[in-house]
């Protein structure tokens, strides 16, 4: 699960079941909500049936940032706070990075539904629903706009056609001196996925620094985090909680506090999984990278897997295998960037079972 491996049957420290699941519920888990600010221009207070892929966007950007702030192995308290005593410094961390996701039209809020929604045209964008390379795009306009000290110094690339280029990573992360959050859009077949990127899948799932798949089924996304066999295990974003102000949490009459506690729906109790033939073909894979080193270590080991394409450049030949996932392009093509595709082209093309490239 986003790298970390786990056995149960073999019961040994950290391999437990009970190791696995703190694990997952330490996961930030966004979901829809109801009875938050209209958006603007409307009576819209809740995102159910439409934002699904929002969710599963900030949940992988969420889990970007965690990792970056609190490392791989931070785990939340399953018994949560005392908020009679001082919260320890993790706590307040993870507070603070919820609020980037909190559901109000707010600066407080600079990664929130209200705020993609304001970015990607208002009023006319709410109860649509989002392809995995809009919503990105999106969540990284946001993170180019935020004054929050937690999205400082962040590069994001979103590759929305399945060709990652070498040269447009560099100049975002400005030659590699800022953390890269890394994602790659793809479509893996025409109406299901071929069997042949199953093993691409799970290649992905267990590389350290993997963000996870945003993906699901048509009109239906998840977050897939994990796998076990044939399974893909995954946070929902298809539950409906009612929106509670975050600072709410952190009053101390907290008797008098809604049963529905903020912190306790952020992070999923409940395990699921889908088998990975049934997940739709159009899906987002998630890297967070730290460094040259780290990428071109990345690159490698997915190309020696035979997931990858690697094009060197113009008389350095290539690194190819069967049947590619993405593929990675060392030079930019003659010409410049390749040709933007806008999204009603893309839709028209696999509503004809194509794929452009």
């Amino acid at each position: 699960m986003l790298g970390a491996e786990y056995d149960p049957e073999k019961n040994q420290p950290g391999q437990t079941f009970d190791d696995f699941f703190i694990d997952y519920y330490s996961r930030i888990w966004l979901t829809y909500r109801s009875g938050f600010d209209e958006f603007p221009g409307t009576t819209i207070r809740s995102d159910c049936g439409w934002g699904c892929m929002l969710r599963t966007s900030q949940m992988m950007v969420a889990q970007a940032i965690l990792v970056l702030r609190h490392g791989r192995n931070w785990r939340w308290n399953l018994r949560g706070m005392n908020l009679n005593e001082k919260m320890p410094e993790t706590a307040w961390e993870h507070y603070e990075i919820l609020r980037l996701f909190e559901d109000k039209p707010s600066l407080e809020a600079p990664l929130g539904i209200h705020r993609l929604l304001e970015l990607s045209g208002g009023k006319a964008s709410a109860e649509r629903w989002f392809r995995p390379s809009e919503a990105l795009s999106l969540l990284k306009r946001a993170i180019q706009t935020s004054t929050s000290s937690l999205t400082a110094g962040l590069a994001m690339v979103v590759c929305s056609d399945g060709t990652l280029i070498v040269p447009i990573v560099e100049r975002e992360t400005r030659n590699w001196t800022r953390p890269l959050l890394l994602f790659i859009c793809v479509r893996l077949g025409a109406h299901s996925v071929n069997k042949v990127y199953h093993r691409h899948l799970q290649y992905l799932l267990k590389m350290p620094n993997s963000l996870g798949i945003g993906g699901g089924k048509p009109n239906h996304s998840t977050y897939f985090i994990g796998y076990y066999d044939q399974q893909l295990i995954y946070l929902d974003p298809h539950v409906s909680h009612p929106y509670i102000p975050l600072e709410k949490e952190l009053e101390k009459d907290h008797e008098a506090k809604p049963k529905h506690k903020p912190f306790s729906s952020f992070h999923c109790r409940l395990l699921s999984k889908m088998h990975i033939s049934d997940i739709d073909p159009s899906c987002a894979i998630g890297f967070l990278i730290n460094g040259k080193n780290e990428f071109e270590e990345s690159m490698r080991f997915l190309n020696l897997n035979q997931v990858i394409d690697v094009e060197l450049g113009r008389g350095l030949g290539s690194k190819r295998t069967k049947d590619p996932i993405f593929t990675v392009l060392y030079e930019e093509p003659i010409g410049g960037e390749t040709r933007h595709i806008s999204e009603q082209e893309r839709k028209q093309a696999e509503d004809h079972g194509f794929e452009l490239l």
